[in-house]
């Protein structure tokens, strides 16, 4: 059993957001998701053969776009798209099930912590008029959620290789304006990711 391994991961993802509840003002909201990626390092630590308990710290873009319907609005819809970047903390269980070297499946589960950083800005269509761009003010800091993970590794003597689809689903919800003056969204973050990873055994 090799005690440590760490390396590096990154890959596309389909960024989106959802709600579990009312948009905020009755609005019928219908969403897409947007092709983002991430990257990251990672380091893991086996507690048997078995488990690992896996930290990482990954750059994450994230955002969607979105068409809203507004009953007895000005406007008859607002096409916003959203564009903010986070540095990404999550903390992993991760399990290997059945040791079939040198190919093997592995599953991974936990939370992770978000910081958002640099200038997030969205840009809304309003029929008629055109595309506008805006920075957007007052947007959460923070965000917290789940991720899961489900692939295959290759591990070659001391060099590992990975693939693994990944989701994740933000719990914080986040305050999204649609234009000046018009009202605000409440979504969270959601992605459905494609990591590839490369790294080394110890």
């Amino acid at each position: 059993m090799d005690f440590f391994s760490a390396g590096f991961t990154g890959g596309p993802s389909l960024s989106t957001q959802w709600s579990p509840k009312d948009r905020g003002f009755g609005a019928d909201v219908t969403t897409e998701s947007l092709l983002k990626y991430q990257a990251g390092i990672y380091a893991e630590w086996s507690l048997n053969r078995i488990f690992a308990i896996r930290p990482e710290i990954r750059y994450a873009r994230r955002g969607a776009e979105h068409l809203i319907v507004i009953p007895d609005f000005l406007f008859p819809s607002i096409t916003a798209r959203y564009a903010y970047d986070y540095i990404e903390i999550p903390i992993l269980l991760r399990t290997v099930p059945f040791d079939w070297r040198p190919v093997r499946p592995c599953l991974t589960g936990g939370l992770y912590a978000g910081r958002r950083i640099g200038r997030p800005e969205y840009t809304f269509t309003l029929p008629g008029f055109g595309a506008f761009t805006q920075p957007m003010k007052g947007l959460e800091e923070w965000d917290w959620g789940f991720t899961s993970g489900y692939g295959i590794e290759w591990v070659p003597g001391r060099l590992r290789f990975a693939a693994e689809y990944r989701f994740s689903m933000g719990f914080t919800e986040l305050s999204l304006p649609t234009g000046p003056g018009f009202p605000e969204v409440r979504l969270q973050n959601m992605a459905h990711a494609l990591s590839l990873e490369v790294g080394a055994r110890f």
